[in-house]
């Protein structure tokens, strides 16, 4: 699996907008130690195969995680949008966890034919620290969908549509293997930045008391 060629996305500000191929993007990226890569050479020039993590498929297409670490001591990594291309954000790896046991990256995009007023397509991914034996993501509609983080820390999950119409994605936990709570971090996702979602009133999900 190559980096060679692949568009690299990156956004600093949560609900920055982004175009990536042709479809339209929002992607938060948690702030504190993350560095922003200025060109794939940087992330081509690494002492290791680039690596896919925690593949999931969703209306057909794959889904993924690619962890890279460069030869100047950087972990970089990204989520692989399916017909799209490559983001990439990079962190000083023995620093990753000093003072959180979990980093959360959420993003959305809309495709073309698609209608407007919603996403196609919504994800939430990160790393865990070796403390934490499960990842909890919370739904404004009070679902919880647990993922177990892989052998790396790496964890990873796309809400499709069908999901989305249950909740939209609004906390992220992080739990020890006797479900204590060690983190909690909010996300906040909006509705896209299109003409028509406005003129409709589209605005994000609340989540209720019971959930929040």
């Amino acid at each position: 699996m190559r980096l060679r060629g692949l568009q690299l996305a990156l956004a600093l500000a949560v609900g920055a907008a982004l175009a990536l191929g042709a479809a339209a993007y929002a992607i938060g990226r948690e702030g504190g130690r993350e560095t922003v890569v200025p060109n794939l050479e940087q992330v081509v020039d690494a002492r290791e195969t680039p690596e896919a993590h925690v593949e999931q498929t969703v209306a057909g297409a794959t889904w993924s995680v690619t962890t890279v670490r460069t030869n100047d001591g950087k972990l970089c990594a990204g989520e692989r949008v399916p017909g799209e291309g490559q983001a990439i954000s990079c962190w000083d790896e023995d620093r990753l966890f000093a003072d959180r046991p979990l980093i959360v990256q959420h993003g959305a995009r809309q495709l073309p034919g698609q209608p407007a007023t919603k996403w196609d397509a919504m994800w939430v991914w990160g790393f865990a620290a070796p403390s934490v034996a499960e990842v909890t993501i919370v739904t404004t509609g009070c679902r919880l969908v647990t993922l177990t983080p892989d052998a790396d820390g790496v964890f990873m999950h796309v809400f499709g549509q069908a999901e989305q119409a249950e909740g939209w994605p609004f906390r992220v936990q992080a739990l020890t293997a006797s479900r204590g709570l060690l983190a909690s971090r909010p996300i906040t996702f909006r509705p896209p930045a299109t003409d028509a979602a406005r003129a409709a009133g589209i605005t994000a999900p609340q989540p209720s008391a019971a959930c929040s």
